[in-house]
């Protein structure tokens, strides 16, 4: 680990932990920077031993781990991971044949990038990847704020106990920032975690869906309930 992280004094939502096993020193902190741009506290390692010993003591909330690894291999290591803990992982590799992506899903990994990549991008699958966990291993498929109610399982939204329709990207968007109330969500990375990666939008197309979500659940902008604008940078689920 290159120094240690510490959460931010006051802040509003749980600060997610991410473990970074990656070798190169450059690359290792362009992540960083990234991550730490979206809010997430980060642990950094440069060889397989230590990011064994990492996620195994710190419990990290996501692990987002090398193939190529001096030490022990990013494969060995998360076999080993997956046998004591139940951490999500991301396997990046220079590898981009079948047999290596294979072999990474073989040993229990959940994501797989291949280099190179946008780091933007890896901060998407590490969202979608964490709310995933949070939905479906500790089975919470209702979520919500007071008045606002969201049934992942059934695709179903509430207000007030009324139901509400909402269009599919409508639903993702909700689904993403309800899963974290108070958590700014800038609009680029809604537009990845809830459009898919390799969706040819504008941060406005956002703000458009934003707005139609807003009016189907009777939430005014200038006096928000449930979702506040933070100016310049996102939005978020007010966390009452």
């Amino acid at each position: 680990m290159y120094k240690d992280d510490e959460k931010e004094p006051g802040t509003q939502y749980e600060v997610k932990t991410i473990l970074v096993v990656e070798d190169d020193f450059e690359q290792a902190n362009i992540i960083r920077n990234y991550l730490e741009s979206a809010d997430y506290a980060v642990l950094l390692s440069r060889d397989g031993v230590s990011g064994l010993e990492q996620a195994l003591k710190n419990a990290p909330d996501l692990v987002v781990l090398d193939v190529m690894l001096p030490g022990l291999s990013g494969i060995d290591i998360c076999r080993e991971i997956k046998k004591q803990k139940d951490v999500p992982i991301i396997m990046v590799t220079a590898l981009s044949s079948e047999e290596a992506t294979l072999e990474g899903f073989g040993v229990g990994a959940d994501d797989y990038i291949a280099k190179p990549y946008r780091p933007r991008e890896l901060v998407a699958r590490i969202g979608a990847l964490i709310n995933r966990y949070k939905r479906v291993d500790k089975k919470i498929t209702l979520m919500g704020v007071p008045g606002l109610e969201v049934d992942i399982a059934r695709h179903q939204v509430k207000v007030d106990g009324r139901e509400v329709v909402l269009s599919a990207r409508e639903f993702e968007i909700l689904a993403v920032i309800i899963a974290e109330p108070g958590r700014v969500f800038p609009r680029s990375q809604l537009l990845e975690l809830a459009f898919g990666f390799d969706y040819q939008g504008l941060d406005r197309t956002v703000d458009a869906h934003m707005g139609n979500l807003r009016e189907k659940l009777g939430d005014d902008p200038k006096e928000p309930r449930f979702i506040e604008t933070v100016y310049g940078v996102g939005y978020r689920v007010i966390d009452a």
